[in-house]
């Protein structure tokens, strides 16, 4: 049998087992991300992580941002670099440290990658989608929060080139990621 065969006998076995085929749906409150710039932006740190569950094949990962919208509407954007060095428009976000809860990662990436203290306001639907690093497949989830920002305390870090207010309109215009633009129409 050839290699259709042996994927065919895989998602039986999966099925069996109660697994999810992850090259299959996704599920309700799920959202596939579009690109493997979009992938990689959005899990860019945090790989040496063990969480549990991890296998040879599967790795769980960990992530927490923040839509941040001010008292006019605007919402905080960050231009950071793809995998091809390309200028991307995105939402702050990052990998959880060790031990810190997902608001706390949240409160910090925001501060870190954007120079500016918030507040949460609500936590947002997580996004959970898979892709394909190493050979090995990923989950990962992003737990959102919508932000208020207090004050301006410092610049944004190493990671970002820019860091912009938009209004809504031009904001949905410039992020390059469909999930970041399912996040801010939902919101």
């Amino acid at each position: 049998m050839g290699p259709a065969g042996g994927a065919a006998r895989r998602r039986a076995g999966n099925a069996r087992a109660g697994r999810r085929d992850p090259s299959r749906g996704h599920g309700p409150r799920c959202q596939q991300l579009g690109s493997r710039s979009e992938w990689y932006h959005a899990g860019r740190r945090g790989y040496d992580q063990i969480v549990p569950g991890d296998t040879p094949r599967v790795r769980f990962e960990f992530s927490a941002g923040g839509l941040v919208l001010d008292d006019q509407g605007r919402v905080l954007l960050i231009r950071a670099r793809d995998l091809r060095g390309q200028p991307v428009w995105t939402l702050p976000k990052g990998a959880l440290a060790s031990g810190e809860t997902n608001t706390d990662a949240a409160l910090r990436e925001v501060r870190e990658e954007t120079g500016y203290r918030c507040e949460v306001v609500r936590e947002l639907e997580p996004v959970t989608y898979w892709f394909r690093r190493d050979g090995r497949q990923i989950k990962k989830t992003v737990h959102w929060y919508l932000m208020r920002p207090l004050e301006k305390v410092g610049e944004h870090d190493h990671e970002v080139d820019e860091v912009l207010w938009a209004d809504r309109n031009d904001a949905l215009a410039r992020l390059r990621y469909d999930s970041d633009r399912r996040l801010l129409s939902g919101a």
